[in-house]
């Protein structure tokens, strides 16, 4: 890795954001220099790097002019993009051409898989065969920023001391309440998060004609995130130990104790770890059912990190 190379992290305090700057921490050396750079509104914010705090750069007065790669965790920030691409910055940031494990390169942006579909792929990946895949998402807080995490905490207060729960984020209020739709259906019914997860899931997995009937539900947690799959086989159905054996190959965590609800793993029992488990893996007929929970950004982070060493081996830093 190039001693001089330096990074910047956009976003730097979305959940994503700073699980990346962990990871970072671990994979550069003490020579790179990385930038913390977010909205406006968070000037004068501080973030962790490795046993480092780092001052949080308002993006308005950021000059990408010196810096090699810049990693985009959020939404929100296409001025400050094209700005860095203009730079001659290179560009990291989910998008459609990714794939699990090789960066996706186009000229000077890599694409790289995206926090709500990555956990499942890597999950139904250890599979092969599949022919459908039925999947409910359960998505937290984190998942749509740090306003959405405040917004969170702040009606979770106002509720436990009788006072009113302001509503910004969502169209409806989220502490102690399922969001069964975020944001408005789009033609045929989906939402636009349903429809990127039917999407992205065959383009990740190789299987561009792959079946995916996906519900998406924002639930009143703060961070994690949890799936419940059903998925059928192309051909015969593998038995219940050659999935067990499957997951455990692709580094998935599997309940030692399934069936016991004291042992079952939930997304507190993640929270903060780059940990994908599977849970109550069982078989009906030719369908495969399991439960599957992770933290989304410290398990992104870890990929995204994998992938850019990947990309530094190439020389595309250089």
């Amino acid at each position: 890795m190039s001693a001089n190379l330096q990074i910047a992290v956009v976003g730097a305090t979305s959940p994503l954001g700073a699980a990346l700057l962990e990871s970072l921490a671990e994979l550069v050396p003490p020579s790179v220099r990385v930038f913390a750079v977010d909205a406006d509104e968070r000037d004068g914010e501080t973030v962790e790097f490795g046993h480092r705090e780092l001052a949080v750069q308002p993006l308005s007065e950021f000059d990408f002019g010196n810096v090699g790669a810049a990693f985009f965790t959020a939404d929100g920030f296409d001025a400050a993009r094209r700005e860095a691409l203009d730079a001659g910055t290179i560009v990291l940031e989910a998008g459609e051409a990714a794939t699990l494990a090789a960066p996706a390169l186009d000229g000077n942006v890599i694409a790289l898989p995206d926090s709500a579909v990555l956990p499942l792929a890597r999950a139904l990946a250890a599979l092969g065969g599949l022919s459908a895949v039925t999947v409910s998402a359960y998505q937290s807080a984190s998942r749509f920023g740090q306003g959405a995490l405040e917004e969170l905490a702040a009606q979770t207060t106002a509720l436990f001391t009788q006072r009113d729960a302001e509503v910004e984020h969502f169209p409806k209020r989220q502490a102690f309440n399922l969001l069964p739709l975020i944001g408005d259906a789009e033609e045929g019914g989906a939402s636009a998060a349903e429809r990127q997860l039917a999407e992205s899931l065959p383009a990740l997995l190789g299987q561009a004609r792959l079946p995916v009937y996906a519900s998406v539900v924002h639930v009143p947690m703060f961070f994690g995130a949890a799936w419940s799959v059903s998925v059928e086989f192309a051909g015969e159905a593998p038995s219940l130990a050659e999935v067990k054996q499957a997951f455990l190959a692709a580094g998935l965590w599997l309940n030692a104790e399934p069936g016991k609800a004291d042992s079952t793993v939930s997304p507190m029992d993640v929270a903060g770890t780059d940990l994908l488990a599977a849970d109550r893996v069982r078989l009906s007929g030719s369908r495969l059912m399991f439960w599957l929970t992770a933290d989304p950004a410290r398990v992104t982070a870890k990929n995204w990190c994998e992938q850019f060493a990947k990309a530094m081996q190439t020389g595309y830093f250089a």
